[in-house]
């Protein structure tokens, strides 16, 4: 099934899930690299979002106004949502 901008899924339906049992497990050391590794790679411009995933675990670091803001999650659901035709022609 295509999703669009319009047709908006239901969590947790259709969605991923990430830190199952079956799961690699991310140690922490390995997180604190992929945190040095984003803030290294982050731009100066507000609003610059770097992030890596793997197995159970995801970083994201954000350019905020205030500074940088780090966020770790471990066991994450995520869901894509493909642009349908009508979506790339409203752009």
């Amino acid at each position: 099934m295509k999703l669009t901008k319009n047709k908006i899924p239901t969590y947790p339906r259709g969605f991923f899930q990430f830190g199952t049992a079956e799961s690699h497990r991310i140690q922490n050391d390995e997180i604190n690299r992929w945190i040095k590794q984003c803030i290294d790679k982050l731009d100066d411009k507000l609003g610059d979002i770097k992030s890596i995933a793997s197995g159970d675990t995801k970083v994201e670091v954000f350019r905020t106004e205030e500074g940088i803001e780090i966020e770790v999650s471990r066991g994450y659901d995520c869901k894509t949502i493909w642009l349908g035709e009508e979506d790339e022609k409203a752009k």
